[in-house]
């Protein structure tokens, strides 16, 4: 079976139901003594969302983020539920900073930890490059736009607010539009799965918008606006030229989450209120000249084992302990 952990819960009521449908899922594991393995192939970094000045938001996510998570692990140590015999991640992060850790590492030797065993392997987007044959162009500047009324993102911070939301698409809209009649580039929005495409679509008049589609567009783009999504491990895989876009206008987690990818891998970031006041040919350089720095995040957490294949890794391993 493979197993996930729940994210921030909707609200107090669904989140204590979340954590105690979670409980009750280990110990029927344990009961029907069926073995877990957890696959974490997504090359991106994980990030945290911490509500601010929300005391109850703030109490409510420490337990499900913090404190869930702890007491599974004890109760995996006192045999009461099972461990995860074996996580294939495609972040090598983790497995240094165990290497790296005296203490992590005595737990990980003793079998302390949630997880038995680590196994490093190649993200899904590698394996889709690998194994798809899907054109690769520069035909169009892509924005992966965020989902402002996202669930978590609500629960996490509240209900947007109008006139904030409003300014905002007003400034990432005029951005865009300059950017794209200044390369003489199709704009295209890329919407998240959950997203209202109709509600988008007035909010990018006469601009195409799209749901199900953000691979397709990446693999085509000339630029890349993100705000912070799992998708943008395409475009650093492929080293296209990618802008994180800061905006004052949304709400906290949308603005900064998208800034661990510029720390850690290199990629610029533009206020959405900005004006580009250098030659096209310069700022265009610029992007080029950052694609440098996506080669350690790529080794770090998208292509972390060589040429290896991840999924034909995981069944050759799987084959080999279980079957």
């Amino acid at each position: 079976m493979f197993f996930s952990s729940f994210g921030c819960g909707l609200n107090s009521q669904l989140t204590l139901l979340i954590f105690l449908t979670d409980l009750k899922i280990h110990f029927l594991l344990k009961k029907y003594k069926i073995k877990q393995v957890q696959i974490s192939a997504g090359g991106f970094f994980n990030s945290s969302l911490t509500p601010k000045n929300r005391f109850w938001k703030n109490l409510i996510y420490k337990i499900n983020k913090n404190f869930s998570h702890k007491l599974v692990v004890l109760l995996s140590n006192l045999k009461l539920v099972p461990k995860i015999q074996i996580r294939f991640t495609s972040s090598a992060k983790i497995v240094e900073i165990i290497n790296n850790s005296f203490v992590k590492k005595i737990l990980y030797n003793l079998k302390l930890l949630y997880a038995k065993e680590f196994v490093v392997i190649n993200s899904n987007s590698f394996d889709i490059l690998k194994n798809i044959k899907m054109e690769v162009s520069e035909k169009k500047i892509v924005l992966l736009d965020a989902d402002l009324n996202h669930p978590e993102t609500i629960a996490v911070t509240g209900n947007p607010d109008k006139k904030k939301v409003e300014k905002h698409y007003y400034h990432l809209n005029k951005l865009i539009n300059n950017l794209s009649i200044m390369y003489k580039k199709e704009i295209v929005i890329c919407i998240h799965p959950y997203d209202n495409l109709e509600l988008k679509k007035k909010y990018f008049p006469n601009l195409k918008v799209v749901k199900y589609e953000s691979r397709e567009n990446i693999y085509k783009a000339f630029l890349v606006f993100f705000f912070d999504t799992s998708a943008i491990v395409d475009a650093l895989l492929l080293k296209k030229r990618i802008l994180c876009i800061i905006s004052n206008f949304a709400p906290v987690i949308t603005a900064n989450t998208g800034q661990h990818y510029v720390d850690e891998a290199g990629v610029l970031k533009i206020n959405i209120e900005e004006e580009i006041k250098i030659s096209k040919d310069k700022f265009l350089s610029k992007l080029d000249d950052a694609k440098n720095n996506y080669t350690n995040y790529i080794n770090s957490y998208i292509v972390p084992d060589g040429n290896n294949l991840g999924y034909e890794k995981i069944i050759k391993i799987l084959k080999e302990r279980f079957f």
